[in-house]
């Protein structure tokens, strides 16, 4: 009886913990999907919040604790990231790569760069 008793408890534990790692799963994926698909547009957590069927701060949550970042620091890194691309594998003028990313303006595009690298320089 014991043995039935602790394969039971065994079985809905299992059940347990791969259903809330198949939910982590999801947004985790769903997070960068949406980051992927749409950083160069004009995006709030609010659309984010949308796309997941969530509230904002249900949303805000999620984001922070799925990629240990903010949603505007997951939006930098996503733009950034294709800048570089784009800088290194193509002969695109930096306005036009500016443009591409998300920026409407060069100088939006270059305050948003110097933050980013800013950002990735290591504390002394």
């Amino acid at each position: 009886v014991i043995s039935s008793f602790i394969s039971l408890i065994c079985v809905r534990l299992l059940e347990d913990v791969c259903e809330h790692a198949e939910e982590i799963t999801d947004y985790a994926y769903a997070i960068n999907d949406f980051f992927g698909k749409f950083y160069n547009l004009d995006i709030t957590i609010s659309d984010l919040a949308e796309y997941l069927g969530l509230s904002e701060k249900q949303t805000t949550r999620l984001v922070k604790k799925h990629t240990d970042k903010t949603f505007v620091e997951n939006l930098l890194d996503a733009r950034m990231h294709t800048a570089d691309y784009l800088c290194q594998n193509t002969d695109m003028p930096m306005a036009q790569i500016a443009k591409y990313v998300g920026y409407n303006s060069y100088g939006g595009f270059f305050k948003a760069r110097e933050k980013y690298n800013s950002l990735k320089e290591p504390t002394k």
